[in-house]
Parts: C-alpha cells; structure tokens; sequence
C-alpha cells in the first residue's frame, strides 16, 4: 500500500516536471539570440523553485534568473507563478525597464 502511494505521488510529480519544463524557454531560443551562451538548470528535486526565462520584447532581449522560494512542489509552483507574471508584465504589457518590471512583479506575487 505505501509503495503504491509512493508510486502514485512521484508519477504526479514527475506529470509536474513536464508542466514545468513546457514553460521554460527552450535552449535552442536563447542559442539563436546568444550563439555562445549555455544553461545550467539542475533542479534539487523532481521539480525545482529556480526557473530562467527568456523574451524578446520592442527591440530588447530580456532574460531572467530567478530562485523561488521553497523547494520541489511548492518551489516549483512559485516558479510557475513568476514565469506567468513575467510573461503578464513584459510580453502583454510591454514594460521592458528592469525596476519597472521587478517592481511589479514583486507587486503581483
């Protein structure tokens, strides 16, 4: 019984990782923009709260590096959180001045 509950939390744990990575850009995004650039991206556990994101945005590339609070499932989903509001605040509001956008992003969380 507790095997097969073992089972079933990391399967669903794992369906998270693939949610997870369907957010985060593709390398092959940054390397069109950054021919020399690498990621480095190892989560602690199945899932992680360190996420980086990547757009383009009126002429500008725009990269953020970030480090949720918390680790595995609950980082994972603050990472998810961070990755919709940056996604909100630079590519449909078009803010692309860094104080500007960190500052809302702290306001949205």
């Amino acid at each position: 019984m507790i095997q097969l509950k073992n089972q079933e939390i990391t399967d669903s744990i794992n369906y998270a990782k693939n949610i997870q990575r369907a957010l985060i850009p593709s390398f092959e995004k940054f390397k069109i923009s950054f021919p020399e650039s690498f990621v480095l991206y190892k989560p602690k556990d199945i899932v992680s709260g360190d996420f980086y994101w990547f757009t383009e945005k009126n002429g500008k590339k725009i990269i953020a590096a970030a480090d949720c609070t918390g680790h595995g499932v609950p980082g994972a989903l603050m990472s998810m959180v961070g990755n919709n509001f940056l996604n909100l605040i630079i590519n449909e509001e078009g803010t692309t001045q860094p104080d500007l956008i960190l500052n809302n992003l702290h306001e949205q969380v």
